[in-house]
């Protein structure tokens, strides 16, 4: 029988720190202090489906509790999210969400409405490992200006469709005055004056529809805001108004001549 005798521990220069029971190892706080800078919120995952890291910027996004969030499941993340009113989501099983944030083309449908701290949308990306410590990693990335532009986007051209009815309305019908009616060399002057001022106003609202970059670049459009009178610009549509034959033309009355729109 051998007698095995207990190394002596070391001292000096090449002597190894013990690491103390249940302490992380100094690679993995650097590697938390890394993901940490992420501008995603990103939560990671071992191979029983359990949360092993949380980002300071998840944390931030949601408004949730790190100690809550570590060791917890998948399955019960989720309905932890949701009990606790940060996001309003589809029911749906943990593996049809895993499936569907596995597919490329889906990522759009796994966008999470969040309410708390701060209303705010967050798609979630899904990324596996072959690791042995890092199954999955889920990221949580803040969509909110994005789908902000696409709406702003959207009532823009939804504006300016319906602006651009106005002044075409005006051309067609002052045009088919002038082709259909007898009118003296005054009224064809007026008519024909309407129509070119119409068509620089179709001129203008085509060219700020052209010119989508500066709305999705955030910046300011270049309208000219002017103080116009009241009474002018009531006038100036009194005078476009065309009315059916069997209705009175209208009238204006009593109008204060000092008030002035932006």
């Amino acid at each position: 029988m051998r007698l095995i005798r207990p190394v002596p521990p070391q001292h000096g220069a090449n002597a190894q720190p013990a690491a103390s029971a249940g302490a992380p190892s100094q690679n993995a706080v650097s590697l938390s202090r890394i993901l940490d800078l992420s501008p995603d919120g990103l939560l990671a995952f071992d191979r029983q489906d359990r949360i092993i890291h949380v980002s300071a910027t998840f944390l931030a996004l949601t408004g949730l509790d790190r100690s809550q969030l570590t060791g917890m499941a998948e399955a019960q993340f989720w309905d932890y999210l949701s009990a606790h009113g940060n996001a309003q989501q589809t029911r749906m099983g943990v593996a049809q969400l895993r499936q569907h944030l596995a597919h490329p083309e889906d990522q759009r449908r796994s966008v999470l409405e969040l309410l708390h701290p701060v209303p705010r949308l967050l798609r979630v990306f899904q990324r596996t490992s072959d690791a042995t410590d890092v199954a999955r990693v889920l990221c949580f990335r803040d969509v909110t200006q994005e789908f902000d532009v696409d709406r702003r986007k959207s009532e823009f051209l939804s504006t300016a469709a319906h602006e651009l009815r106005a002044p075409l309305a005006s051309i067609y019908g002052f045009s088919e005055t002038l082709l259909t009616q007898p009118c003296d060399a005054a009224m064809q002057t007026e008519f024909i004056g309407i129509i070119h001022q119409q068509a620089q106003v179709m001129a203008h609202l085509l060219d700020e529809m052209l010119d989508l970059a500066r709305i999705e670049a955030r910046r300011h459009s270049d309208f000219v805001f002017e103080q116009i009178p009241v009474l002018q610009l009531v006038q100036t549509v009194l005078s476009r108004f065309r009315r059916p034959l069997e209705r009175e033309a209208p009238t204006l009355h009593a109008v204060q001549t000092g008030l002035q729109v932006r």
